[in-house]
């Protein structure tokens, strides 16, 4: 069985301008200046989406945001059941296919931003990623080294996870 989206954000260079076009198209009403990362909007360019549901409660919470250097995009989160197997397969997609944003990574092993996030700074600490900085974003790869000490069949399973 698949797993749900649990969140999603639509993302661009003029934060107000796709507000005003959401509002309008769908009635979304907003929680302006929602915390948010840098790397996926500018602070005081994001907003929470105010939840709506149908009458059986079917509905996800989303964010508008972005700004000036963004590219337009959506991302969707998805839950996972089991976070550990979704970090193996994090570490098997990024073996096999050599470097990923942070958001790419995220959205190809199916966890959420702040899960990613914590556990890619947890891999950092212990020396299993590295990252670089490309423009804005941020750039992952596995230290091979370092992985073949301690997960070699990591290196040696290269079927696509």
């Amino acid at each position: 069985m698949g797993q749900p989206v649990v969140h999603f954000e639509i993302i661009g260079g003029d934060p107000i301008q796709l507000r005003t076009y959401y509002a309008e198209l769908f009635e979304w009403t907003f929680q302006e200046n929602s915390p948010v990362a840098p790397e996926v909007s500018e602070i005081d360019n994001y907003s929470f989406i105010n939840r709506m549901t149908t009458a059986d409660g079917t509905g996800i919470p989303g964010g508008v945001g972005g700004g000036h250097g963004f590219r337009s995009h959506a991302i969707f989160y998805v839950g996972v059941p089991d976070v550990e197997a979704a970090l193996q397969r994090l570490l098997r997609v990024l073996a096999a296919g050599g470097e990923m944003s942070c958001g790419q990574l995220a959205q190809v092993v199916d966890i959420t931003a702040s899960t990613s996030s914590h556990h890619i700074s947890e891999l950092m600490d212990c020396g299993l990623l590295q990252m670089r900085k490309d423009g804005r974003f941020h750039m992952l790869s596995v230290r091979r080294d370092v992985l073949a000490k301690f997960a070699p069949a990591i290196l040696a399973d290269r079927q696509d996870p």
